[in-house]
This record gives structure tokens, sequence and C-alpha cells, in this order.
């Protein structure tokens, strides 16, 4: 898979995800505002943070890495970058 923008020091935990894959089916309603809060705008992109989106689904943000890791056939090359290490840092700034 193409990770634009991948820095070698910025470690898995700190994907976004800009499109949505087959993820697990759940009958559990989120409400749209927990939904909307999380996502981001970054480099011109409406994005979620890999762990917001576990969080939602109810997995840990190792696990859900480890299926987009092992399906990369499933989702678009665009689906998820890597945050540089400078975006990171303004995320928690």
């Amino acid at each position: 898979m193409n990770l634009k923008g991948a820095h070698p020091s910025v470690s898995w935990s700190q994907f976004a995800t800009s499109k949505w894959g087959d993820m697990p089916k759940t009958n559990a309603i989120v409400p749209l505002e927990r939904i909307e809060s999380r996502i981001l705008l970054i480099r011109g992109h409406k994005v979620m943070l890999d762990s917001d989106l576990a969080e939602l689904y109810g997995v840990t943000t190792k696990r859900l890495n480890e299926q987009v890791k092992r399906n990369r056939q499933r989702f678009p090359a665009d689906f998820m970058f890597q945050l540089t290490s400078d975006e990171a840092t303004n995320l928690r700034s």
C-alpha cells in the first residue's frame, strides 16, 4: 500500500483513515454527533484517526491496524495515510 507522506519515525497508531472499507457489522447505534466530532480536516481531506475509528467499532487500535494490514487488497490505495511528526504534534496540542 502506498502511504503518502509516510514518516519512518511515526508509529502505526498515528494513521488517519480517509475512506471506509468493510468493517464488522453491528446493531449498536452510534450517535451522529459522536462520529462528526471525531472527523478532522487534514491535508484537505476529512479523516478519522485510527484510534477514534477503533473505539467506534469497539476494538483496539492495534487490532484495527492489524486487520487493515492483513486485508490491504480490500481497501483503496488512498484509504489511509500516515501523519507527519508535525501533524501528530499539532493534534496533541
